[in-house]
């Protein structure tokens, strides 16, 4: 078990413990060096929650918080293992249970994808749904991001461009359940209700799977 997101006794850090501020500039030594893609890659590589600040604010702010970003315990809670399960620490197998509003589903569909994505953590997800309307909608809001997001499109170019077909200008399994990167990365979203077939594609099964009410 690591430190990560934890006080210096190693106890977890709760939403009334954690203090943005000076985590933030614990793990920033010079600001200046946000300017940079390199360094910004290089200090979110296995930094989960500094790569979501970076570039995923957007997502982190709502009206509830006023627009500013703050996260709850199982958004603390989600980061700590996914920076386990990049470094070797992780559990294969994780459920989390939180109220409406708590952040989970950005967290499990959209951020943690596009973390585990950008630096090549994870090469395949796949996430199902209680519909095949619902995991769209989640793929629907991963994809918006990869296209609307300018500093991720910047500095991930291979994730944030879909593949093209060889020899033709169609874009390779970009639709409404799949999206295949141009650097290899794939994302797809079933409901229960639909097939599994699919899930293994030139011998490479999915390595992070996301389930939502079901």
């Amino acid at each position: 078990m690591s430190n990560y997101l934890c006080a210096e006794d190693g106890t977890p850090l709760t939403s009334e413990t954690f203090n943005l501020d000076k985590w933030l500039a614990e793990q920033v030594p010079d600001y200046r060096l946000l300017d940079y893609a390199r360094a910004r890659r290089s200090l979110g590589r296995y930094n989960p929650l500094l790569f979501a600040i970076l570039y995923l604010p957007n997502v982190l702010k709502s009206e509830e918080t006023g627009n500013a970003i703050t996260f709850s315990d199982v958004q603390l809670e989600m980061y700590r293992d996914a920076f386990n399960a990049v470094t070797g620490n992780g559990t294969v197998r994780i459920g989390y249970i939180a109220s409406r509003s708590s952040g989970k589903s950005s967290m499990v569909f959209k951020i943690l994808p596009i973390y585990f994505a950008a630096f090549k953590h994870k090469h395949f997800a796949y996430a199902m749904a209680d519909s095949q309307s619902q995991a769209s909608q989640h793929l629907d809001n991963f994809r918006n991001e990869l296209e609307n997001n300018k500093l991720l499109r910047a500095d991930f170019p291979g994730l944030t461009t879909p593949a093209y077909r060889r020899h033709t200008s169609l874009f390779a399994g970009d639709s409404k359940t799949d999206y295949r990167a141009k650097d290899g990365f794939r994302f797809s979203a079933k409901g229960i209700d639909s097939s599994t077939l699919g899930a293994i594609e030139n011998n490479v099964r999915p390595d992070y799977i996301c389930l939502d009410d079901v």
